[in-house]
């Protein structure tokens, strides 16, 4: 037979203290109930073997214990999501939260359990919902800059990609370079970061003097598709050097085509989203590691923060640095040999 479950009315009775002075010790609230107090509380009910009751827990502090998670469909399955989305997963779980990864995103009706909070990775511009969630759903950390104006989340946290962009191009065109090309997001995925690296891209190479060609490409383009967009672009452009920005590409452009070696026909290629399997520490490309695990605890650190004082009231108007948080990431190398 099942064993009854310990409720906080057991604890009460066990340390002889009213029910609300031990909820208000399992919650954690100091000014209430004194640190000695707590410390007794939490003591006995890991030795009797308490767990909260979500639902119960629900219904007394209004809140649901669960937030939500919001990927464009198109990403879903490259890695940096998914490592993002486990980041999120683990440090919320430590804190007692559940996430809900929210699908059908733009077409109405998606949100029908209710959310404590909500985090936003990669905002495109044509999908409303995170905003159309704002005044119900609690505070909103984005992952990106939103791409629209009038956007309000409570903290944006983002990596500062045309920074590492430029460093890449210039120490590039530094060895040699001198028709630089990016492969960059189609207009479908025209989020923050898609913008970010693109003007990266274009001020390292119009600083140094050159004319910077950009060529779209569909983010969740298959391998086939890559190269036959790869070889058109090289066969009009005739780049010595070539910038991919959706995650793999330059992993499958440099395993086909054996690009990215000091003796073969196009010996630069970078990542601006480094896949752990095919491009990170890869001999002949260079990649941006944007630590997406690390990167989705972050954001989830920062919507914690905000529950934990209370949902703050977000400007309507567009981000302003005191509530941007930058998250590094680190560019790996690829050494060569300059021709």
């Amino acid at each position: 037979m099942q064993s009854r479950r310990v409720a906080i009315t057991d604890i009460a009775q066990e340390l002889s203290l009213s029910v609300g002075t031990v909820s208000n010790a399992l919650n954690g609230k100091v000014g209430q109930v004194s640190k000695e107090t707590i410390e007794r509380v939490l003591e006995t009910a890991r030795r009797m073997g308490y767990t909260r009751n979500p639902a119960a827990a629900a219904l007394r502090s209004g809140r649901s214990h669960v937030v939500s998670l919001h990927v464009p469909p198109s990403v879903r399955s490259l890695s940096f999501y998914m490592e993002f989305t486990v980041g999120v997963v683990n440090e919320l779980a430590d804190r007692d939260l559940d996430v809900l990864m929210v699908t059908g995103a733009g077409r109405g009706g998606h949100q029908r359990q209710r959310v404590d909070g909500t985090i936003v990775v990669d905002w495109l511009p044509h999908q409303d919902w995170a905003e159309a969630m704002r005044a119900d759903s609690g505070p909103v950390v984005c992952a990106g800059r939103p791409p629209v104006r009038g956007a309000s989340p409570d903290r944006v946290v983002e990596i500062d990609y045309p920074t590492l962009v430029r460093q890449i191009m210039e120490r590039t065109i530094q060895d040699g370079a001198q028709r630089p090309l990016m492969i960059a997001p189609d207009r479908r995925f025209q989020s923050s970061w898609a913008q970010s690296i693109e003007q990266g891209f274009r001020t390292a190479v119009s600083a140094a003097g050159h004319t910077p060609a950009v060529v779209p490409a569909p983010v969740d383009a298959t391998a086939d598709e890559i190269l036959n967009v790869v070889d058109l672009a090289v066969s009009q452009d005739r780049p010595d050097a070539i910038l991919f920005g959706p995650q793999r590409f330059a992993g499958i452009a440099h395993l086909a085509r054996g690009w990215g070696r000091a003796d073969s026909e196009i010996p630069w290629v970078a990542s601006c989203a480094g896949d752990p399997l095919s491009e990170l520490g890869v001999p002949g490309i260079t990649a941006i590691d944007t630590r997406p695990r690390d990167f989705g605890a972050r954001c989830a650190q920062e919507l914690w923060g905000l529950l934990s004082r209370g949902t703050p009231v977000a400007s309507t108007e567009d981000v302003d640095e005191s509530r941007l948080v930058q998250q590094p990431a680190d560019i790996i190398w690829s050494v060569r040999l300059r021709r």
